[in-house]
């Protein structure tokens, strides 16, 4: 198997499986200590609703302070592939994700109402194959909306 065939195979793994499962083994086995989120997924709506998550920083950290809060927010959460591709040492994912609003989120009480949204992933692995580097761009918009947020002008 190829480096990037496994780089990928990592990949889709961990944002298909082992994140909407809540499996911090497995995370702990294909993450370094060091690695680094450089943009949480969902945290700019966190931050402007006055809730904040933390945005980056360690990743390992992050899924202690970060991903609790949101798996709570967002369970049941199921992962639709669209896109998987790899050069050098990154992978960049495109999926769609639908999850159970059960709990708090971003200040917006549970409704118990499925919402979905569009994100990319980018990772960054080093030569041993694990993830050095991460990156996520979610619609952050559109779950906002769908949970009642409205945007007013000043």
């Amino acid at each position: 198997m190829t480096d990037l065939t496994k780089n990928k195979q990592v990949a889709v793994t961990l944002l298909a499986k082992a994140m909407p499962e809540n499996d911090v083994a497995y995370v702990r086995q294909v993450v370094t200590p060091t690695t680094t989120t450089h943009r949480a997924g969902f945290a700019a709506l966190y931050d402007a609703t006055g809730f904040p998550i933390p945005k980056d920083g360690n990743f390992l950290d992050w899924m202690t302070q970060g991903w609790s809060v949101l798996h709570a927010a967002l369970s049941d959460q199921t992962v639709e592939m669209k896109h998987v591709v790899a050069e050098g040492n990154q992978v960049m994912l495109q999926y769609h994700m639908t999850a159970l609003h059960s709990g708090n989120f971003a200040g917006a009480d549970a409704t118990n109402q499925r919402v979905d949204w569009d994100e990319v992933g980018i990772l960054t692995f080093n030569e041993d194959g694990k993830i050095t580097d991460m990156w996520y761009l979610v619609e952050e918009m559109k779950v906002a909306t769908e949970l009642g947020y409205q945007l007013k002008l000043k």
